[in-house]
């Protein structure tokens, strides 16, 4: 059965997450011994830069021929609650400077999180200490889940003598995809990076990043 999906098909960015009730703040306070301070982590995810247009793609503002199929990504959505990781006990009282892990996540077509790299798209900062904030980081991501990232196969379709078109979708298929996510560990409850989660309004597609011919 076709699916009929109206004008402009939005393409869904990993980081447009208002709307699945994520707030400011997205992170956990460490109760320490007494006598310790107290340590918080939060976390954000880090928009990736635009993809430089490709030729023989179609770009955003590009007018589409009507009953040209086109292929169409739409990025993985996580599943609130996400896990944050605890500050670890272990440093409360050593480290005094807030640490910054950047991880990138790798997704499998199931929403998981088959792998965890260093990110490309911004940088870690602790020195020495950073890996044992990373084990954290690690022990939170992979209790993870994501909505699968979608190929979708569409087609711009008139209206007929309405005018107008529409889209239409022929099929959909799961593919893996990628994040990339900041945490930061400071004490007494100081978060840098301002909302836990940041949000960014949806693209319409086409665009160089989400469509292929």
């Amino acid at each position: 059965m076709e699916m009929k999906i109206p004008v402009p098909l939005a393409w869904v960015s990993l980081a447009a997450l208002p709307i699945l009730g994520f707030g400011v703040g997205c992170g956990r306070v460490t109760k320490p011994a007494p006598g310790l301070p107290v340590g918080a982590s939060a976390f954000r995810f880090v928009e990736a830069p635009p993809s430089p247009p490709i030729r023989g793609r179609v770009r955003a503002g590009d007018e589409i021929p009507v009953e040209q199929p086109l292929e169409v990504l739409v990025k993985a959505r996580p599943i609130p609650p996400l896990v944050t990781p605890a500050y670890p006990a272990s440093q409360l009282g050593k480290v005094r400077q807030p640490v910054v892990v950047a991880v990138q996540l790798r997704l499998d077509e199931h929403g998981r999180v088959s792998e965890v790299r260093d990110s490309l798209a911004t940088v870690s900062i602790g020195g020495e200490q950073t890996e044992v904030f990373r084990s954290v980081v690690e022990e939170a991501v992979r209790q993870w889940r994501f909505h699968p990232a979608e190929v979708r196969q569409v087609v711009r379709r008139s209206n007929g003598s309405a005018g107008g078109t529409y889209w239409d979708t022929l099929a959909v298929r799961p593919t893996d995809d990628a994040c990339d996510v900041a945490f930061t560990f400071t004490l007494k409850g100081v978060v840098l990076g301002g909302p836990g989660v940041e949000a960014e309004k949806s693209r319409a597609i086409p665009s160089a990043a989400g469509v292929r011919r």
